[in-house]
């Protein structure tokens, strides 16, 4: 097989047989609606159960067993059914389809224990047309009035004029064609659809089209084809794009003028974006024939084209309207029974984005007390220790990054991705500079200040952390009115009418005469009306209204992303590890006595805490692991927000804490005589208001000393629930300014407390030994004295033991939904395969969280897995990706309730494992479940009515050419009861 034939071999969309699936559990469910569409609310009738739907009951011959009629709330069951395989599936009711091809039907094995939750979630059919037109052509889903005026046109109108109108919108030009036809450019043959998705759903985020450019440039496929343009001058950088986007090369003019702006800072993919707008290469007619083809086999049958079908289309006169007429015609479109799932295209998308592997000794940069910057490479074997002037290393990992997609995708070339310590970027700023009221000095000033055998690494993950969402922060005054209706009706004191909502959202405080103190945005009622969570005092005219704070819904949504940051921990983890080992010169250890102190702060934390695990089990000694406000959620939560959880960004590091083999986690003082003999020293710090939780509860972590944290009167004052959201982030990022500080404060001479770096083993080793399980901070809330706080925040106070936490666990119960590639699966163990014809294996599973048990409705759920790779050879990517798909509809739970509108389907990863960096052997994993939890203050953002079937999406992808195989074993669900 040529090389060339092996790169362009990608998955196909398609339609396969189920494997047989076993599930434990007896037979009941429904048979509901699902809407593929933004701003609905969550109970809307859309997303109603469907009466008079007949559901099946066979055996394995296929032999009707018993059949049921759905009743008025669209339930089923079937009583009294034997042990067994059994298949339980749906028959398809005119005017419907599934949500995807494979939908229709579910294998299980009947045991002694009833099966729930067996949904169908069904759409009418105009509205399945409408919401595909829109996924595949717009690359995002319809708003809930795009949606209606849609179906209704499609009620009374031909499906090629609806898809024409959409191929010929503004909106496609602008932000679809452009890269649609720099792909089919880049790609020459059927145009590879995932990657202009990958795109559309960036640019939906906020990225611009010049940066998912220059991200497609830096991905695997296209290295794999082109090369690594990076490396090209500008002017061989100009050559290649004039070969590819215009089919010939520059004239010196605008060779000249290109060649200038690259050197003047336009970025490449903007150059890249220059191009395709121009005339030149919108008249390349075959190129523009290629995509459009593609785009219209995909919005209309919900499949990729074959070669053929595109060379018969492109010989034509390329009219994408007439192809939807002839396709809508078909046999294959009158006979659908759904479209593929968009979770399918969605990990398409993301195997796109592939990057090239990275060196993890690059991910290391060490800081120069000179330059008081990162700005000195680490070298392998360059961090010494001698016993004439022994070492401390400090290891510190930042979290996630939102918001800065953007700087990634116009920073990075392929195998050498942007890095937290550029100067742009400085990630996160309490490592490089002062934090306000906290701390005076940046953190890795500090360690060298406190600790003069201090050698300060800082690492970055951020090319695998930065998501495209990030929270602003409102601060508007505007002139607002209570609505006056017509007479005798009183006025509504909670309306109020501001002129203009735009820059408004759920959750902002508002002050001004006549507003009580507290008062919130309860919702927004149009485009210049507010609805307050508590009336006026009295009727107010052309009040100044101050509105400030965070915008609670776009913040939500925003958090969503948070589980894509979270899935790469693990992954990142193992790299840090192994970045450490190369690092450290061979003779660190021993009679040289040097130590290591890992950090890790948000996710951060979680890198830190598997890259502790990893070395320990490589007989690498740490000395200390220090974590801050690691996110994660349990039955002692000072506040339960629970919002670790909504988007599955919990790390549950006290899981693999409990990795470390026994003993290791300890308060021995392992610096003694400077000895590496004894456990590692674990502390952990987190706020009140924020995203932590303590952890010395849990089984084997005794040992373990926790540190509340209590900066509310910095960042809350008043007291109030907005303040308290308000308060969060900057409670998230307290911990590691104040242990920065803490480091430099003379201890109370009436406490005789010693703090941050004044209680570690690498260098009070007989203070560590000493320390109580829990530490509280000193909290004068609410203080009679202003400023008290700032003057006393370093002070704390031991107060023994958390409560122990009981975490109960069950093995994972699930049933089949669609395959694509090859996939094995007895119901307990799956084996995903790539090569080959199959270069993408995936499958989707439906199953009852815990987080949804109505009796016992446990917190901090999760689902444990072990995974082992093989086959994978060098220089190859593969990756074992688990994601949640359906509808998001944050909710928060506040008086007045508080609803977001629903967000369409979407696919966030939980877990992303790669085969690389995890070695041989099975490794455990974790994924966050609270996704699926209600009933909390803020909801789970899957866990509405409008996401009828809990669904998590295995996909094993690999670069071009990559041969391999994962194997899934040991699911279990876990939770703590709440």
């Amino acid at each position: 097989m040529g090389e060339r034939t092996r790169r362009r071999r990608r998955a196909k969309v398609g339609v396969e047989q189920l494997e047989r699936r076993a599930m434990l559990a007896t037979v009941s469910g429904s048979v509901q609606r699902s809407v593929d569409a933004v701003g609905l609310d969550p109970n809307d009738p859309l997303f109603a159960g469907i009466p008079g739907v007949t559901v099946q009951l066979r055996d394995p011959a296929g032999t009707l067993l018993a059949q049921q009629v759905t009743g008025s709330s669209g339930n089923y069951s079937f009583p009294g059914v034997t042990t067994g395989r059994r298949e339980v599936s749906v028959v398809l009711p005119a005017g419907f389809l599934g949500t995807s091809a494979q939908s229709l039907s579910y294998d299980l094995t009947v045991g002694a224990t009833d099966v729930t939750g067996l949904t169908f979630a069904l759409a009418s059919r105009n509205q399945a047309i409408a919401q595909n037109l829109y996924e595949l052509v717009l690359q995002r889903p319809p708003t809930a009035d795009e949606l209606a005026a849609s179906v209704s046109r499609l009620n009374g109108g031909p499906v090629a004029e609806e898809f024409g109108r959409l191929l010929q919108s503004a909106e496609f030009g602008s932000v679809i064609r452009p890269v649609a036809g720099f792909t089919d450019a880049m790609f020459p043959g059927v145009l590879p659809i995932e990657i202009v998705r990958a795109s559309g759903q960036q640019q939906r985020l906020g990225v611009t089209p010049a940066a998912t450019f220059q991200g497609i440039m830096s991905s695997q496929p296209f290295v794999a084809t082109h090369g690594d343009t990076s490396r090209l001058a500008n002017g061989d950088y100009v050559r290649f794009l004039y070969r590819q986007l215009l089919g010939r090369s520059p004239a010196p003019g605008p060779f000249r003028s290109a060649v200038n702006q690259l050197a003047a800072g336009t970025s490449r993919g903007q150059l890249a974006l220059n191009l395709v707008n121009t005339s030149a290469f919108q008249g390349r007619g075959n190129l523009t024939k290629q995509y459009r083809g593609a785009i219209t086999y995909a919005a209309m049958l919900g499949r990729e084209a074959n070669p053929g079908e595109i060379r018969a289309f492109a010989a034509g006169d390329g009219n994408a309207v007439q192809l939807a007429r002839q396709l809508s015609r078909s046999a294959t479109f009158r006979n659908l029974t759904g479209y593929t799932s968009t979770a399918t295209w969605d990990v398409m998308a993301m195997a796109s984005s592939l990057s090239p592997s990275v060196s993890p000794l690059s991910r290391l940069q060490r800081y120069n007390p000179t330059t008081q910057a990162f700005d000195l490479p680490v070298a392998a074997g360059s961090l010494a220790s001698t016993a004439a002037a022994p070492k401390n290393v400090y290891f510190i990992s930042h979290g996630w990054a939102p918001g800065k997609t953007e700087a990634v995708l116009l920073g990075s070339d392929p195998g050498d991705p942007l890095k937290s310590w550029a100067p742009s970027q400085l990630v996160p700023p309490w490592l490089f500079d002062p934090t306000a009221q906290v701390a005076s000095t940046g953190m890795a000033q500090t360690i060298i200040d406190a600790d003069p055998a201090a050698i300060v690494i800082a690492y970055s993950w951020l090319d695998l952390s930065a998501t495209p969402t990030a929270s602003e922060k409102v601060n508007l005054t505007l002139t607002g009115s209570t609505v006056q209706p017509p007479p005798p009706a009183a006025a509504d004191l909670h309306v109020i009418d501001v002129g203009d909502t735009s820059m408004l959202g759920v959750g902002l405080e508002v002050t001004g005469a006549g507003i009580p103190a507290g008062t919130t945005v309860a919702r927004i009622l149009g485009p210049t009306q507010v609805r307050l969570s508590q009336p006026t005092s009295a009727a107010i005219t052309a009040v100044p209204l101050t509105f400030s704070g965070y915008d609670l819904e776009t913040t939500i949504k925003s958090l969503l992303y948070v589980g894509q940051s979270e899935s790469r921990t693990q992954w990142a983890g193992l790299m840090l590890a192994e970045a450490i080992k190369q690092a450290l010169a061979p003779s660190f250890f021993g009679t040289n006595k040097g130590l290591v102190h890992l950090m890790g702060h948000s996710h951060g934390a979680k890198v830190a805490t598997v890259a502790t695990v990893a070395l320990e089990a490589a007989d690498v000694p740490v000395s200390q692991l220090t974590l801050f406000e690691s996110p994660e959620t349990g039955p002692t939560r000072p506040i339960d927000l629970d919002i670790p959880g909504i988007g599955g960004g919990q790390n549950f590091v006290w899981r693999f804490l409990q990795e470390l083999p026994p003993g290791r986690i300890s308060k021995t003082p392992v610096a003694i005589g400077r000895e590496a003999t004894g456990g590692t020293f674990v502390d952990s710090y987190y706020s009140a208001t924020g995203f932590g939780a303590p952890l010395n509860g849990y089984a084997g972590l005794g040992s373990v000393v926790d540190v509340l944290l209590r900066p509310a009167e910095l960042y809350n004052p008043s007291g109030s629930i907005a303040g308290d959201l308000n308060a969060l982030f900057p409670s998230h990022d307290y911990p590691p300014a104040w242990y920065a500080q803490a480091s430099l404060q003379n201890p109370s001479a009436a406490s005789n407390v010693k703090n941050g770096l004044y209680w570690s083993p690498l260098l009070n080793p007989a203070t560590t030994a000493l320390l109580q399980p829990t530490h509280e901070q000193f909290q004068p809330f609410p203080s009679p004295n202003p400023g008290e706080f700032v003057r006393r925040q370093f002070e704390v106070a031991g107060s023994g033991a958390s409560p122990a936490v009981t975490v109960s666990s069950s093995p994972l119960a699930y049933a089949a939904q669609p395959t694509m590639g090859n996939v094995v699966d007895d119901g307990s163990e799956m084996i995903f395969t790539i090569g080959g014809a199959n270069p993408l294996s995936t499958a989707t599973i439906s199953f009852v969280p815990f987080a949804t048990n109505p009796t016992d409705r446990p917190t901090g759920t999760g689902l444990e897995l072990d995974v082992a790779f093989a086959g994978i050879d060098p220089g190859e990517t593969v990756q074992l990706v688990v994601s949640v798909h359906g509808m998001a509809v944050p909710q928060v739970n506040l008086p007045p309730t508080l609803l977001s509108g629903s967000t369409g389907f979407m696919t966030i990863p939980l877990l992303t494992l790669d085969g690389g960096a995890s070695g041989a052997g099975p490794r455990m994993a974790t994924i966050s479940l609270d996704v699926f939890r209600n009933q909390t203050i803020i909801n789970g953002a899957f866990a509405s009515a409008a996401n009828p079937v809990p669904q998590l999406v295995f996909s094993l992808i690999g670069s071009a050419g990559a041969t391999a195989s994962a194997t899934v074993t040991n699911m279990r669900q876990f939770g703590t009861p709440s």
